[in-house]
């Protein structure tokens, strides 16, 4: 099978839902007591879709309800996940290098800074961010190994086989993975050894990045077995051919976390997708109730005669007098609604649902508990939902460890040359480079005057130099090239340093001090 016919055979499973609850024997009484359980079907393409829908408060059918009425949508979806992102955040100042042997110790502290900097010249903190945003908003994130650099790649912008257990796995398994990009004719031109004869259009075409087991015809190979490639598609173009790139790889350079994982899908389950139920049933509420609030602040009259006008709003004006008949008495009908509580109702236990779903207690959140909670409670539910966050940043740092060895050190190391590096004198950690230095330039001193024939003073030069050394604002220290190649060390995220409650630990001091000082 060729590699058009490979895409054009993806993008069509893609579009179809797949079954991860075996919809079959309907008709069997189930534990729930249904005869029309249909299973549970799964589409990625639509999951991400109702999660984009519901973050930015839309819905799926347009704002307008059947009666022309504006559907009101109050979000609980985007707070959930903002909570999360937050409890789960990881910065570059996380990433600590520990040296593998004393030796190395030094050289180790040039590498982390050195990596700081290079971080932020290739502005890794937003991606940083933009992943974890990924993560607790879709369930999923993916990071993606350029030549020169890392970069986030966007749920939406990737197809792949839904079942997959990854999406290295996902070609090797006979599925694939994709990544749709849209191009324009300049950027497509600027790509080395793509094919772009006869390639003229105007605006942005779609361009699929495939990854993908293929017979090794197509790629110019010998052999039985099937081979790994990446290929470059564009099937709207009107050229000799769509394949504008192809190549054979060792793997797919992608690497991914999930914050909840379900069997039988690729996609993770994130804080959006766990509020669906309560998004449907808190808006349902809110929207009745607004009708019956619309219902309630009508006036409406009734009467048993026939000798008044139909309008009083309009037809009566200020000072009239009403001529009724004599069994025309005008009465007002009741109009306002008698289930506002069972509204209220309804929707605080929709919402404390929702709270439980996603660990958003005020201790999460940053709110004052309610009054009267006691303070061993606080500390208990403060510590229940440290731990549930810290189960997914422990995650989500397994993730950036296995990115940072895989995708992020050979692209450092590959573009860290001999360099020049200015260190603050009193930097953190800097006590080894003001010592090297002193004794540096005592030897140099000793040296000089004995080679003039003067005789040092060791203790007077000492001073001089170390005087010295404490007003330099700045030691430059010259690295060699390629000087971090053999450099030993692994690297330790601190993904706990948010276990600590400040907000509990100052509470529990106060508790203290005014226990202290009634005794």
């Amino acid at each position: 099978m060729d590699i058009i016919t490979k895409l054009n055979n993806a993008l069509e499973d893609f579009d179809k839902s797949i079954s991860i609850v075996d919809p079959d024997n309907q008709d069997i009484v189930r534990f729930g007591g249904s005869q029309t359980d249909s299973g549970y079907l799964f589409s990625q393409k639509d999951t991400v879709d109702l999660i984009d829908l519901y973050y930015n408060s839309r819905y799926k059918d347009g704002k307008i309800d059947q009666d022309g009425q504006r559907k009101l949508f109050m979000n609980i979806c985007q707070f959930k996940a903002n909570v999360a992102e937050k409890q789960t955040d990881v910065d570059v100042k996380n990433y600590n290098f520990i040296p593998d042997s004393e030796k190395d110790i030094n050289l180790v502290w040039f590498l982390k800074r050195k990596f700081i900097v290079w971080t932020r010249e290739n502005d890794y903190g937003q991606t940083l961010n933009d992943l974890n945003k990924d993560y607790s908003k879709y369930g999923s994130c993916v990071l993606k190994k350029l030549k020169d650099k890392v970069e986030r790649v966007p749920i939406r912008q990737i197809i792949c086989s839904q079942d997959a257990k990854s999406l290295k796995d996902a070609p090797l398994e006979g599925g694939y993975t994709i990544i749709k990009h849209k191009m324009t004719i300049d950027q497509i031109k600027k790509m080395p050894d793509w094919y772009t004869e006869g390639l003229d259009f105007e605006g942005e075409t779609p361009v699929y990045e495939l990854y993908t087991l293929i017979d090794p015809e197509y790629v110019d190979q010998t052999g039985d077995e099937k081979v790994l490639i990446v290929a470059y598609v564009a099937p709207e173009l009107e050229i000799e051919d769509q394949c504008l790139f192809k190549d054979v790889i060792d793997e797919v350079p992608l690497e991914e976390a999930h914050w909840d994982k379900q069997d039988g899908r690729w996609l993770g389950i994130g804080e959006v997708e766990k509020q669906f139920e309560n998004q449907v049933a808190i808006n349902m509420t809110e929207n009745l109730r607004r009708k019956h609030l619309i219902w309630g602040a009508k006036k409406v009259w009734q009467t048993q005669g026939n000798a008044v006008v139909k309008n009083l709003v309009k037809q009566v004006a200020d000072g009239s007098v009403l001529e009724v008949g004599a069994n025309g008495v005008i009465s007002q009908v009741p109009m306002a609604s008698q289930n506002l509580q069972e509204f209220q109702l309804s929707k605080n236990g929709w919402i404390e649902n929702s709270d439980q779903k996603a660990f958003a207690f005020e201790v999460s959140t940053g709110e004052a508990l309610p009054s009267g909670t006691p303070f061993r409670l606080g500390v208990i539910l403060s510590q229940a939902a440290a731990k549930h966050f810290e189960l997914k940043r422990e995650n989500f740092g397994l993730f950036l460890y296995r990115s940072f060895f895989n995708q992020l050190i050979p692209i450092f190391k590959k573009q860290t040359k001999a360099h020049n590096i200015a260190v603050a004198n009193g930097e953190e950690g800097t006590e080894f480079i003001k010592e090297a230095v002193t004794n540096w330039n005592y030897n140099n001193k000793i040296q000089e005057q004995l080679l003039n024939g003067i005789t040092p003073d060791p203790q007077k030069i000492r001073t001089e130099i170390e005087a010295q050394a404490s007003r330099t604002p700045f030691f430059f220290v010259n690295m060699p090239d390629k000087v971090y190649d053999d450099a030993k060390f692994y690297m330790q995220l601190d993904i706990t340093n948010q276990e600590t409650d400040t907000n509990a630990e100052m509470a529990t001091l106060t508790t203290l001090y005014q226990i202290m000082s009634q005794k």
